[in-house]
């Protein structure tokens, strides 16, 4: 487990928090995209369809990197 030298705390506990967030805002965007309509412009859609995407496969490569690096320190 890393320990930032400045502040003297964990980086375990920022991970979580991150991966938090990320869900968080999967979630928002799948709600933003279920509440748009056929009508709603490409320049909403884009970022939103970007964030669905792209949310998970950031979620993944964290994850195996945070595991990759736990198993490098034992």
């Amino acid at each position: 487990m890393k320990t930032d030298k400045y502040l003297g705390y964990s980086l375990a506990v920022m991970d979580r928090t991150e991966y938090f967030l990320a869900i968080i805002t999967f979630l928002l965007a799948s709600v933003v995209y279920v509440i748009g309509d056929g009508n709603t412009p490409t320049i909403i859609v884009l970022p939103v369809l970007v964030l669905l995407y792209g949310t998970p496969i950031y979620l993944l490569i964290a994850i195996m990197s945070d595991l990759s690096e736990s198993s490098d320190q034992r």
